[in-house]
């Protein structure tokens, strides 16, 4: 083999220099070959063994955020191995009954950018080498991705088809936008041990206005997860749903809407407490009368008109009363002696329903609870200090009265245009029915008779059975109903009238209404001698959302 000259000098010189720079020899003048030169300038610089350089280090991150990023490592393997989807945030949740923790995880489920994600997602590599070089096979191999362990009881198998399914049935570019996921996450000493889909949101505006908004909120004092969501067009709304975290449960409900047009005459709110069976209402209709009035003195005088014309308009409120599965040995007779307790509407005239007459009360003076079985049959349990018998009129003796329509607003023109013709009679009806006996007496809009009314009274408790079927058919949430007692301590005059809503006499849009709670989420039961709230455990998909606005 043929060597220029100087090459193998060259080649032995290269071959020394090799080991100086991998053992810290120096290599200059003052040290010959195999010489150690002083090690202390070469030792200030290097790392000791095994440790690393503050470039391959980077900056120590706080602890919060170290956890934080190992458990949205985790929550990426559980929910985004297969969907391309990523954690963008962790909110902390408190602990559940079995003292594990949990936070509530947003997941960034679009395909647009990395910059919200907490973990950002692997780097695609790229072919080795380029130009000439590309001919030449990647010396590294890339070892083949396995997918992560389970880390819960449930199998890998059935995971990844729901991740699978999740993923079909979800394409993020075929949405007007971009969407999110809230997802439930239970984990102990780094593993997660539950997972549970709460809500999913993917704002496109919500309605033609294009000013459709999501509010999250997380409260881990009382474990619960919020979601609020609001848009629309010419008609406006929002709905809330509050989700339980321990159980899992619907815990509220509330929504609102409004014409923009006018907004003062169109207004409705309402919400429900599943957990509670309290709910009240809130609806604005027009006031015509006033609007008309202002209309024919501007036609008579043009100086009235210079002001803007008034939007008149009236607002009621109402407590809600619920309509629920109630045990059928208290339906039949059971309802004698079991109180309704925390199963009924409550009202005493003072925090809680209205005094439509004679001003505040005191729940030691009066009150009422109300509830609604499945099968039409109202429930009302009374409690007063004095009860009159005797009186010349009904209407001057303790007495329940009750007003039902077939629905709330019947009639109501928006737009308060002319008549075309006679005002249409007021549907409301009104019954009243006497304490000391259950004798029932129609009253406003002469309305049949009410058969099958029982009233039983022992001491300060009086309850009555009162089948009102016939006006719940149909879409029974639609049918407008309203609770009164009168109470009279001497039986010469009404002492003061509590109401479950602010009711006008003749007006059917002063009539509150009923909520029809789904069996599924809650029903009542008898424990002791009075019903209870029961919530139902909730059985839904790990990938099944809980709240739906």
């Amino acid at each position: 083999m043929a060597v220029a000259p100087g090459g193998m000098r060259a080649g032995l010189a290269l071959m020394a220099v090799v080991p100086c720079l991998l053992t810290g020899l120096s290599c200059g003048k003052d040290a010959g070959p195999g010489e150690r030169a002083p090690a202390e300038p070469i030792a200030r610089t290097l790392p000791a063994r095994g440790q690393q350089t503050e470039d391959e280090n980077g900056p120590q991150r706080p602890v919060a955020e170290v956890e934080n990023l190992a458990l949205a490592k985790a929550i990426d393997r559980k929910i985004c191995r297969k969907r391309g989807c990523c954690v963008s945030g962790i909110e902390d949740a408190g602990t559940d009954h079995k003292g594990r923790s949990m936070v509530v995880a947003t997941i960034d489920a679009g395909s647009g950018g990395v910059a919200s994600c907490l973990v950002p997602p692997p780097l695609v590599p790229t072919p080795f080498g380029n130009g000439a070089l590309d001919i030449e096979p990647c010396p590294i191999e890339t070892p083949a991705e396995t997918p992560a362990p389970s880390t819960e009881g449930g199998s890998d198998a059935e995971e990844e088809a729901s991740d699978e399914g999740q993923a079909a049935a979800s394409d993020p570019e075929s949405e007007d936008c971009r969407p999110f996921e809230y997802h439930l996450i239970v984990h102990t000493h780094g593993k997660i041990r539950d997972h549970q889909l709460l809500s999913e949101q993917c704002n496109n505006g919500y309605g033609a206005a294009g000013v459709g908004e999501d509010s999250i909120g997380v409260d881990k004092e009382a474990r619960t997860f919020s979601h609020d969501q609001s848009g629309g067009s010419a008609w406006r709304g929002d709905r809330g749903i509050v989700v339980g975290l321990d159980p899992l449960r619907v815990v509220s409900v509330d929504q609102s809407s409004f014409w923009t047009f006018d907004e003062a005459g169109t207004e409705k709110s309402a919400e429900w407490n599943y957990d509670t069976f309290q709910g009240s209402e809130s609806w604005s209709i027009p006031d015509c009368d006033e609007r008309r009035k202002y209309k024919e003195a501007a036609a008579r005088d043009a100086a009235a008109a210079a002001g803007p014309e008034p939007n008149a308009s009236k607002t009621y409120n109402a407590v809600t009363v619920p309509r629920v599965a109630l045990p059928p040995a208290f339906a039949q007779d059971g309802w004698r002696s079991i109180a309704l307790g925390n199963c009924g509407a409550f009202v005493d005239g003072d925090d809680h329903g209205f005094a439509v007459y004679g001003g505040r009360g005191r729940a030691a003076d009066a009150s009422l609870r109300a509830v609604v079985s499945k099968d039409g049959v109202l429930f009302v349990e009374i409690t007063d200090d004095r009860w009159t018998s005797g009186a010349k009129s009904w209407v001057k003796e303790d007495h329940i009265e009750l007003w039902l329509a077939p629905s709330g607003i019947v009639g109501t023109d928006l737009n308060c245009g002319e008549p075309s013709g006679p005002e249409p009679p007021d549907p409301s009806r009104q019954w009243g029915i006497r304490i000391s006996d259950g004798q029932v007496f129609p009253a406003f809009g002469s309305p049949a008779p009410l058969a099958g009314v029982e009233v039983v009274r022992s001491g300060h408790v009086a309850r009555a059975r009162i089948p009102v079927d016939d006006w719940l058919k149909g879409d029974g949430d639609a049918s407008s109903l309203t609770i009164v007692y009168s109470d009279s301590d001497d039986g010469l005059r009404q002492k003061r009238l509590i109401a479950t809503s602010e009711i006008e006499r003749g007006r059917v849009s002063s009539l509150g209404h009923l909520r029809d709670v789904d069996p599924d989420v809650a029903t009542c039961v008898v424990k002791g001698k009075a019903l209870q709230i029961y919530r139902a455990p909730l059985t839904t998909s790990p990938h099944q959302a809980i709240a739906d606005p």
